[in-house]
C-alpha cells in the first residue's frame, strides 16, 4: 500500500474520490496476506466492504490536526475498536510492513561492526543484546557514560583473570 494511504490527510477531498480511495490496494493487501489475517480471524470482506468506507466518513469528519494520528487513536480507542475490528487487523499489518530495506540493512552494518574475528565467540544473546543497543541506543555524542561507569564501580567484586 501506498504510505499516504497511512496519512489521511493525503487523502482526496472530492466525495466521489474519497468513496473509491483505496479500496484496491485494501482488496490486494488483504488477498495477499489472507492466510495471516484469516489465522486472527479477520473477516476481510467486511473489512474491506462495510468497515473500511464506514471508517473513510469517521475519519474525513476528523479536525486535521487528529487525522495525523488517527490509526493510533482508533488502534486504543474500544469504541473504535469494536465498530472496526477487522480493519484495524489490516491497518496494524500495514503499519507493521516497512517501506524500506533501510532498516534491515542497519541490522547488517551494525551486526558486521560488532561480530569481528576478535569477537567472533560471542553467545547469541549477548550479539543480541549488543546490536539492540547500536541499533536502538542513544547516539554516541548523547551518550552519559558518567552513570554507567558508576553504577559499574557500585556493583561490588568482580572476578579478577590474571
Amino acid at each position: 500500500m501506498r504510505s499516504h494511504f497511512k496519512d489521511p490527510r493525503e487523502w482526496p477531498t472530492e466525495e466521489a474520490d474519497l468513496a473509491s480511495y483505496g479500496a484496491d490496494h485494501l482488496r490486494v493487501i488483504t488477498h495477499h496476506f489472507a492466510d495471516i489475517l484469516d489465522w486472527v480471524c479477520c473477516d476481510r470482506g467486511q473489512a474491506r466492504h462495510q468497515e473500511w468506507p464506514s471508517a473513510k466518513v469517521v475519519i474525513k469528519a476528523l479536525p486535521q490536526v487528529q487525522q495525523g494520528k488517527v490509526w493510533a487513536d482508533f488502534l486504543t480507542d474500544p469504541e473504535r475498536l469494536q465498530s472496526f475490528p477487522n480493519l484495524l487487523m489490516v491497518v496494524e499489518l500495514i503499519l507493521m510492513l516497512s517501506l524500506s530495506t533501510a532498516a534491515c540493512e542497519r541490522g547488517f552494518s551494525a551486526m558486521k561492526r560488532i561480530k569481528t574475528d576478535w569477537r567472533s565467540n560471542l553467545s547469541v544473546d549477548m550479539l543480541w543484546k549488543l546490536l539492540c543497543i547500536s541499533i536502538e541506543g542513544p547516539a554516541v555524542a548523547n551518550f552519559d557514560a558518567e552513570r554507567v561507569v558508576q553504577r559499574w564501580l557500585s556493583a561490588g567484586q568482580r572476578a579478577c583473570w590474571v
